[in-house]
């Protein structure tokens, strides 16, 4: 809950998606809610860069430079007939799990002939299907849920929620949404479920994904952080970066479809369907990417693979894309990757 002495919150996302209509029940008023999530460097407060992006007409809301050890806030304001009304609203936190969707794609070219997996990595499409019904059956470790906090709005519809990036999180995308809709009769919220939808729709981006990290596993080593416009780790997480924000947007659509029954708050005003409103807000952690680059077993790591994932059209397109990224992203995320690097190398905790 916010006090009078903190300033005001400027509102980052208002209102519903275009794609959403209002329930179709008679009611006399609309709901409203708004969001703003800002991350802070954890130490000196600096803040991280918001960056917004626009895929196929919605902008999607990126913070690209997160680092853990940071603190993430999280405003809400709910809205009942066009005034802020005490209620309540869920933040939950997502993690884009590649370590395992890489160990997964592993088993599974291992167990072909070198000429099967050429043949995979070289067409996203076709690996899709074998991976597909091993994602989708493992859905809740593609995309497992690790905050979530419910906020009970001030009389003024008001809320503050806060998230620590921990030390120990894996590096990748972290999907971050406010959601504020329920069934004033019954409500149902399955995690499961839901992320089960959302995998199914999201999967030929994330292989695209693995198959980067793949490439980088094959083709790099952890040493050339230090090389000089030529780092394999800022590489991939420029390329994550490209592919973030397809992967949003898919999320975003897909988490609306997923959630249950929507229709009016406890004031009877009308929530917005499907999914009542979902603010999402999407974050790339990028100081510990050495983490997710796996060990490449023998039968896998040849030279014709690495031909097939540079024949691979979808693959390339995004490692082209994320060349074109300015200086000063690519100066960032070299620092970062230092930093977490030598660390390592020292033996160091950042919180010492």
């Amino acid at each position: 809950m916010m006090t009078e002495s903190e300033p005001m919150v400027s509102w980052i996302q208002s209102g519903k998606s275009p794609d959403q209509t209002w329930w179709k029940e008679s009611s006399g008023c609309n709901t409203n809610f708004k969001s703003a999530v800002a991350v802070r460097d954890g130490y000196e407060g600096v803040t991280r860069q918001l960056q917004k992006t626009t895929v196929d007409g919605t902008t999607e809301y990126m913070f690209p430079q997160v680092m853990t050890g940071d603190r993430v806030t999280i405003d809400v304001q709910t809205i009942s007939d066009g005034k802020g009304r005490s209620d309540k609203c869920q933040i939950r936190l997502a993690a884009l799990n590649m370590n395992f969707v890489v160990q997964e794609m592993m088993k599974v070219l291992e167990s072909k002939t070198p000429e099967e997996q050429q043949a995979l990595l070289a067409d996203t499409a076709k690996l899709s299907e074998l991976m597909k019904p091993i994602l989708v059956n493992n859905p809740t470790a593609v995309l497992p849920l690790i905050r979530t906090q419910r906020i009970n709005t001030d009389s003024d519809g008001l809320g503050r929620a806060e998230i620590f990036m921990e030390r120990d999180w894996n590096a990748g995308l972290l999907f971050l949404t406010c959601q504020y809709g329920y069934s004033a009769s019954a409500e149902r919220s399955d995690w499961a479920k839901a992320a089960e939808f959302i995998v199914t729709e999201i999967l030929p981006l994330v292989l695209d994904l693995a198959i980067v990290i793949f490439s980088v596993a094959v083709g790099c080593t952890i040493g050339a952080v230090f090389t000089v416009g030529g780092s394999c780790l800022a590489a991939l997480a420029l390329s994550t970066a490209i592919l973030a924000a397809e992967i949003a947007y898919l999320y975003h659509q897909y988490q609306q479809d997923a959630f249950g029954f929507i229709d009016t708050n406890k004031y009877d005003c009308r929530f917005p369907t499907p999914g009542g409103f979902q603010h999402l807000y999407t974050l790339e952690i990028v100081d510990v990417l050495e983490d997710i680059i796996p060990t490449i077993p023998a039968s896998v790591n040849t030279a014709a693979n690495q031909a097939a994932v540079e024949s691979n059209v979808s693959v390339q397109s995004t490692v082209a894309t994320s060349s074109s990224i300015n200086t000063t992203r690519q100066m960032f995320i070299l620092l970062a990757l230092m930093g977490g690097t030598l660390l390592l190398l020292s033996g160091g905790d950042r919180g010492e």
